[in-house]
């Protein structure tokens, strides 16, 4: 995975060298159980990262699964993407579309350490959704470099913060669907967390450490017909 340590450096880099107007990164730890491909129960670790610049924005992330046992059990999987948006690069920043809050155009990256690769590119709007940190839909063209073959893989991803007597949480996820790909079927890979913001109950530093539970939902896993999975997962997340 050390082109994916190098992609990351790289959208940091590209990034620093514009006015950055945000830059998150987060460390994840989860572990669950009773999954169908690969070991049964497994614990994971997240780096995840995410800035605005002038002109676009980007996200990407780096899973390790087992990260501290040997080979088969220890692998990486991770995804890169980067945008252009309509607004800033035509100076309309301030512009109002109602529930349309911007246009970008998108590419993307996907690749584990087993030799699996794919690339992505298609627009994205960003909605103005009441309440929510974020909402991002994608409609992005989607290339298996063992296939070779072109489908489509429309996602959503959100971010919702609210309250239950004063205890701070957040609901946030995304859900992807993949078309069939040469010799893989259509799947569908969905992540919904419910978090508890204990930085801000207890310590007045809202996003920084949270905990709560992932659903790891997917139908025809990786687009493997009939393999079907629902994994809650305990996690815990570090943001700076």
């Amino acid at each position: 995975m050390k082109k994916t340590f190098l992609g990351l450096s790289l959208i940091t880099t590209f990034s620093s060298v514009h006015a950055l107007e945000y830059s998150t990164t987060e460390i994840q730890a989860l572990h669950g159980w009773k999954y169908k491909l690969g070991l049964e129960e497994r614990s994971l670790a997240t780096l995840e990262h995410s800035s605005g610049w002038d002109y676009g924005m980007n996200f990407g992330f780096i899973d390790a699964t087992e990260p501290f046992k040997k080979k088969p059990d220890r692998n990486y999987y991770s995804e890169l993407y980067t945008w252009l948006s309509y607004k800033k690069t035509t100076h309309q920043k301030e512009a109002k579309w109602g529930v349309f809050d911007d246009v970008l155009f998108g590419i993307g990256w996907q690749g584990d350490d087993a030799g699996f690769r794919a690339h992505l590119a298609g627009p994205s709007i960003t909605l103005n959704l009441p309440n929510f940190e974020y909402a991002m839909f994608n409609l992005f063209a989607y290339q298996d470099q063992k296939n070779y073959d072109v489908t489509y893989s429309p996602s959503f991803a959100w971010s919702y913060p609210f309250s239950i007597s004063n205890v701070p949480l957040k609901f946030r996820g995304f859900f992807t669907f993949t078309g069939k790909n040469g010799d893989y079927t259509w799947n569908i890979s969905t992540q919904p967390q419910l978090l508890w913001d204990i930085g801000k109950q207890f310590f007045h530093k809202e996003n920084t450490l949270m905990t709560g539970v992932e659903l790891q939902m997917y139908r025809n896993k990786y687009g493997n017909k009939d393999v079907h999975e629902f994994n809650p997962q305990l996690m815990v997340t570090y943001v700076f």
